[in-house]
């Protein structure tokens, strides 16, 4: 996506952005209505998109050779030429087009950048869908200076414990693109959790009113030196066209919008487009370089929102009208007080309710229909449409709501429907959406109809949905996302779940079990939990057969990501299985058979693709060891940087003496071979090990002296494994494996590694050397070469099995 955006704008041309999940209808609308001319997609893609009659070009089919050439294209496009068009919601039931230009890309970047010293040294989490203008910014704006961006699936983008974990894993700088209410739920996630961070110094945040108590839970979480701005701005501005730093000594519920960037004029006028003093409302306009062109093929609305300018005697000056009530404060900053008309944003997302409305009154069961967004007591906006059934038969909630995502988008969709006799209307004929009962109050309506709860837990559930969700009787087999919930409340609902019941649910087993009913049934036993024992989704997706690691960890995920999306890479989860309760002393055998049961519960017979990485790497080969010995097809073992199998026995007692000496001896022998410039990181890589080694003896003693006098066991699988593996001595195996290490210290040290697992693995051993070290083999641009040697071997052993493996069990 980002090859084929930066393309498009180096050949001249201008892109729109179409999102797979949309429907099919209205992918079809923007095609035609954009008269795009070249379809830029994926293979895998082709299916899910409506007939197009252009022409086509899957970028994954590409070749190399494809892309070289002798020199650059020469620059076509001039600032007023267009860069991109975005499609947002519209009031006729149609979306409409914002054609933006280079000119309004070019100022705010020059902006952002220079504003906030953005520079090659910065990591930038991208989080935004490419169908919104944010992911313009949050992908230009770090490229222009150099800086690296981190993507993030939209899937991910959704968890904000997923996406604490990434910042810390690639030491995220800047947050380019966050929305308000995601930004509240990250740092709820992180005041739950021990979240020591410091990296962190930028916030941009927009898309919603931001709350003074959500910025100062964000310094505690993140600490005092994040600078954190919030950014205001209609597509029709490109991305932002006013801003506002927050300080610690703001007073009042809500944050200012702050003044206009650089070559962005406003205003806030009356009804006859005069300025309004200081303190009184009107509506805001904006004019600069930063407008858009207009509307695409709609010059009606665009004369009606674009207006000549009234203050400038610039030919062709403009200005639009936001249709934001706003007014200045004394210190001249600017402070948004909601919509003049039926537009509403929730969670970020911008909503013509006349779209919804429209869309909705097409079928046939409905008479009539209102739209609004209400807000419940936390503040949270959620989409709810009130139904006057045709005939006097009312539909189905799901009927209607299947009806809608086939035209519109997922975030369009209502998220609870009420049905009434007829609609409130004021004296003029219209709707009077004043009087439109609050969700859950009409004698109609769907939540009064629902399934009570049926003992205590069940009881405390339906509670705490209520507090979350703020609906009156949520039914414990009631949907939670169709009852308005979403990620941002799910991550609320956790909290809430785990501070009641001692217990955590994560957010795959929400979007897995999302009925009070299913988690009630979890939380009584926790063994029944799909995540316990089982399969933990890292890339769930695809029709191949999948790959089973034994870590669920996050460093795998650059890897799944260059695998793509037809490879499943799943988790075998051993923490909440029986390994830590096993009888002392530990045993990796043991802890192997344990693993096999879970894993063949999943899938019964073979062929099976295992692996782990390091230790865990170990745990994988007496798998596969025991696998074959009942019998059962290991198509591929796959070792991530493993260590010497030989060389186990020194865990058991990093810090004898004699072991240290060993190591001595050899670090000094290895110093030859270390450049000068090299040598003060070199000596102090072999210290962190030698008191890393010092420490590992210390819990072999803590270990010892609670096997011996308590006879309990281990609280962490981590520790289990740790002990199980020093007193290994790993037996043949039969079969074939596949070593994938990092560079060793010296060319021996490798090359005794792998003649070690050689002789082990009788059917033979494939091995490959990738760069980086131990921590950074699974990282950019290490992962690159790790990708294509493991997606090779992968490929390899799938052609040769003798029996092929769908993974349809998590393909949903």
């Amino acid at each position: 996506q980002v090859v084929a955006l930066l393309g498009v704008l180096k050949a001249g041309a201008a892109f729109v952005p179409l999102d797979p999940a949309y429907p099919r209808a209205r992918l079809e609308f923007m095609l035609q209505d954009a008269r795009v001319r070249l379809l830029l997609t994926q293979k895998r893609m082709l299916e899910r998109l409506p007939g197009y009659g252009g022409e086509t070009l899957c970028l994954d089919e590409l070749t190399t050779e494809s892309f070289e050439k002798s020199a650059a294209p020469l620059l076509r496009a001039t600032p007023e030429d267009l860069a991109y068009t975005i499609y947002t919601s519209g009031s006729t039931g149609k979306p409409k087009g914002v054609s933006i230009r280079h000119q309004g890309v070019v100022n705010y970047l020059a902006y952002l950048t220079r504003t906030f010293n953005l520079g090659p040294d910065d990591v930038v989490l991208q989080l935004a869908s490419f169908s919104f203008d944010p992911s313009v910014r949050e992908i230009l704006g770090p490229l222009v200076v150099g800086a690296r961006v981190v993507m993030v699936n939209f899937r991910g983008a959704r968890d904000p414990e997923f996406l604490l974990a990434r910042m810390r894993e690639q030491r995220v700088t800047c947050l380019l693109g966050i929305v308000a209410p995601m930004l509240e739920a990250l740092v709820q996630a992180a005041s739950q959790r021990p979240f020591r961070y410091d990296a962190l110094r930028l916030i941009l945040v927009g898309g919603a009113p931001l709350l003074l108590s959500t910025c100062r839970s964000a310094g505690q979480a993140f600490g005092s030196q994040v600078r954190l701005v919030n950014h205001y701005g209609p597509t029709e501005c490109t991305m932002t066209c006013t801003y506002y730093q927050v300080t610690e000594n703001e007073s009042g519920p809500g944050v200012p919008i702050g003044r206009p960037i650089g070559n962005t004029e406003a205003y806030i006028l009356d009804r006859n487009l005069q300025p309004v003093p200081i303190g009184v409302p009107g509506e805001l306009h904006i004019g600069g370089i930063g407008l858009a062109r207009g509307y695409l093929n709609r010059p009606e609305l665009t004369a009606e929102k674009f207006i000549p300018h009234p203050f400038s005697t610039e030919p062709g000056a403009r200005l639009y009208k936001t249709g934001d009530l706003a007014k200045y404060l004394p210190d001249g900053n600017i402070d948004f007080l909601g919509r003049m008309d039926d537009q509403v944003k929730i969670r970020g997302f911008r909503i013509e309710l006349g779209e919804v409305e429209a869309v909705l009154s097409e079928h046939p069961a409905v008479k009539a229909v209102a739209a609004m967004a209400r807000e419940d007591v936390a503040g949270q906006k959620s989409l709810v449409a009130y139904v006057v059934a045709a005939g006097g038969q009312e539909p189905r909630v799901e009927e209607l709501r299947s009806y809608l995502k086939q035209k519109l988008p997922d975030y369009m969709v209502p998220s609870r429907f009420e049905y009434l006799e007829e609609l409130p209307l004021s004296a003029n004929g219209k709707v009077n959406r004043r009087a439109l009962p609050a969700p859950g109050q009409s004698d109609r309506s769907g939540e009064n109809r629902r399934v009570p709860p049926r003992d205590g837990i069940e009881t405390k559930l339906v509670n705490i949905w209520k507090g979350v969700l703020n609906t009156r009787t949520p039914g414990v087999t009631d949907n939670f996302f169709e009852l308005g919930g979403h990620s941002l409340l799910a991550a609320k609902l956790l909290i809430r779940i785990e501070k009641t019941f001692g217990q955590k649910l994560s957010m795959a087993t929400l979007f897995r079990e999302p009925t009070i009913e299913q988690q009630a049934a979890l939380l009584r036993d926790p063994a029944a939990s799909p995540d316990a024992g089982g399969m933990i989704a890292i890339q769930p997706l695809g029709t191949k057969p999948p790959f089973i690691c034994l870590d669920a960890s996050l460093i795998f995920r650059p890897l799944t990501h260059r695998l793509g999306t037809d490879q499943p890479f799943l988790g075998l989860d051993m923490q909440p299985s029986e390994l830590v309760k096993l009888t002392s002393p530990y045993r990796l055998e043991d802890m192997a058979r344990e693993l096999i049961n879970n894993l063949r519960d999943f899938q019964p017979q073979g062929p099976y693709y295992i692996g782990g990485y390091c230790l865990s790497a170990v745990l994988a080969y007496e798998m596969a060891r025991q696998l074959r010995a009942q019998g059962q097809e290991v198509a591929l073992l796959a070792l991530f940087d493993p260590p010497n199998p030989t060389m186990l026995h020194i865990l058991e007692n990093p810090a004898r003496p004699s072991l240290l000496a060993q190591r001595l001896k050899f670090y000094l022998s290895t110093l030859r071979q270390v450049r000068w410039k090299q040598l003060p990181g070199h000596v102090m890589k072999r210290l962190h090990g030698l008191f890393l080694r010092i420490g590992r003896s210390m819990f072999q003693l803590s270990y010892k002296a609670r096997l011996r006098f308590h006879r309990g066991g281990l609280g962490d699988v981590g520790d289990v494994l740790f002990v199980a593996a020093s007193v290994y001595r790993p037996q043949p195996h039969q079969g074939a494996a596949v070593q994938f290490s990092c560079r060793a210290d010296s060319p021996q040290t490798e090359e005794n590694n792998r003649r070690a697992w050689g002789e082990l693995a009788k059917g033979g051993l494939e091995a490959h050397t990738i760069p980086g070290d131990h921590d950074t083999m699974f990282r950019e641009p290490n992962v690159r070469v790790l990708a294509e040697k493991f997606k090779a071997s992968l490929g390899q052993a799938q052609k040769t099995s003798s029996r092929s493996v769908q993974s349809d069990a998590l393909a949903g």
